[in-house]
């Protein structure tokens, strides 16, 4: 067998040595866009602005006997707990409101 020389791989040993990404492996990582300098920080800011459109929204919608309970209870636990008292015509609305807070 023919030796390479010293520093030098052969091109068996060199395909062994790094093979070609497969499979999961071939994607970037999930966290990949976390490494982009300031992608956390808009990340954050995003989930904090939909929250506050979504709270927003059950406040505006909510029915007045469910407000008073909204500031030591939080305005989204009231309001998934409450539904019942919500009017007919804003129920959907809320309901949307409260699952795009959850899932933010």
């Amino acid at each position: 067998l023919a030796q390479a020389p010293a520093g030098q791989a052969t091109s068996a040993q060199a395909r062994r040595a790094s093979p070609p990404p497969r499979g999961p492996r071939a994607l970037p990582p999930r966290g990949a866009m976390m490494s982009i300098p300031g992608a956390a920080d808009a990340a954050a800011k995003a989930k904090e602005e939909v929250k506050k459109k979504a709270e927003d929204i059950i406040r505006e919608k909510a029915h007045w006997t469910m407000k008073p309970f909204m500031g030591c209870c939080g305005t989204v636990p009231v309001a998934n707990s409450t539904t019942c008292l919500v009017p007919a015509e804003h129920r959907s609305a809320v309901e949307d409101a409260i699952k795009k807070y959850k899932e933010a």
